[in-house]
């Protein structure tokens, strides 16, 4: 299995993993120190004694690569004034005085991604007005200079130009040395693009959920006129069609609502899962352990995760090793058996769960520090 397979599977997920925690909660207070399960009843004297943890084999590293995510670049008429006024006799028209501060962290990774929110088509003339916005090519030249490869164009700026702006931009951005994320011909506008980096293969892909302004429609086709380029715009059945394939097929990871989701249904409105496992995520308002012990929701903050049984994504970390949570549901797999981590708030409840070619956690390893990388170093390599 490659590893654009792997990171297809895995970018399904990520994807999904900031709209965990419920909003407009208060942030909670940390919970008691959890507690780890009980250990096995050891044997009776002359007894068989119990097999232990089979050593696993050393993680064999073919490359390696990191990635920086950049979020909303947004070239709104302050920004372009303080490039003008402040950026004076800098390079890119001034806008790279916007990027200095950065640039070392921007152009450190081996592959950099942002989200261009922003249109670059000074030929448009379409104006700007309160977020509707338009910025020149120099703004392009200086995300470049400042070490950004790849952007994209699926958000709803997409058409604040118009079509002609939209496509004026994909030209610019592709002149400007960046690759572009998000747009492209009508039967594949969301990729993927392939960009390589140290020894691997990355597939990037993009949508978006709505546009501001109208023009994502082909035009009528006309002798001789180029193929129809459209922005991605989600599909949610296909998206769960790509979520359900990969399930089935490559070695897949998800991450908080990406290990929800495998589920029956939630009580999160009443949701119907994926049902590729058979549970149900549950409220912790509704557990009367959290409730009588006063805690705050969403669980959120540090707290140990309990390997339930042994899993290659387990390897070089440490039984009861701290993640990252944030989250108001929680998983309740009705087979015990695709339980891999326990964690305590302050009942016990799945933190992770494994089968076959399956592997995902309600923790978010990404903001896990050592134990996160650890695990999804773990991942890059697994051959299930």
């Amino acid at each position: 299995m490659n590893a654009l397979h792997r990171l297809a599977a895995l970018a399904s997920t990520l994807a999904l993993a900031s709209a965990c925690a419920t909003p407009g909660r208060p942030a909670p207070s940390a919970g008691p120190a959890a507690e780890a399960p009980a250990a096995p009843a050891m044997p009776a004297r002359g007894g068989p004694v119990a097999a232990g943890r089979a050593p696993e084999p050393p993680v064999r590293v073919l490359a390696r690569a990191t990635i920086g995510a950049v979020g909303d670049v947004l070239m709104h008429e302050a920004v372009k004034r303080s490039a003008e006024t402040h950026g004076r006799g800098a390079p890119d028209a001034g806008y790279a005085w916007l990027y200095a501060p950065i640039a070392d962290l921007l152009s450190a990774p081996d592959v950099t991604f942002a989200n261009l929110e922003t249109p670059i088509a000074p030929a448009a003339g379409g104006g700007t007005r309160e977020y509707v916005f338009n910025a020149p090519p120099d703004a392009v030249a200086a995300l470049r200079d400042a070490g950004v490869d790849v952007v994209s164009v699926a958000n709803n700026h997409a058409f604040d130009q118009g079509r002609a702006g939209f496509e004026e931009t994909l030209r610019r951005i592709e002149a400007g040395g960046l690759r572009v994320v998000g747009a492209g011909p009508a039967d594949r506008p969301a990729g993927p693009v392939i960009v390589g980096a140290s020894g691997l293969t990355l597939a990037f892909l993009g949508w978006a959920q709505f546009f501001n302004q109208d023009g994502n429609a082909c035009p009528a086709a006309r002798p001789g006129a180029a193929p129809c380029l459209q922005a991605a715009q989600l599909d949610r059945a296909r998206a769960l069609d790509a979520v359900r394939e990969a399930a089935a097929s490559k070695p897949f990871l998800g991450l908080c609502i990406g290990l929800q989701m495998l589920f029956e249904r939630s009580d999160e409105g009443d949701t119907p899962g994926l049902a590729i496992l058979p549970g149900e995520v549950l409220a912790f308002a509704r557990a009367a352990e959290t409730r009588q012990a006063g805690l705050k929701i969403p669980h959120m903050g540090w707290n140990e995760a309990w390997q339930a049984r042994p899993h290659a994504l387990w390897r070089g970390i440490p039984d009861g090793a701290r993640f990252y949570f944030v989250h108001s549901y929680y998983c309740l797999p009705r087979d015990p058996s695709l339980t891999a981590a326990i964690s305590r708030y302050p009942h016990a409840f799945t933190s992770a769960i494994a089968r076959d070619n399956i592997f995902a956690t309600q923790f978010h390893p990404e903001k896990s520090s050592a134990a996160g990388l650890t695990l999804l170093e773990n991942f890059v390599s697994w051959t299930p």
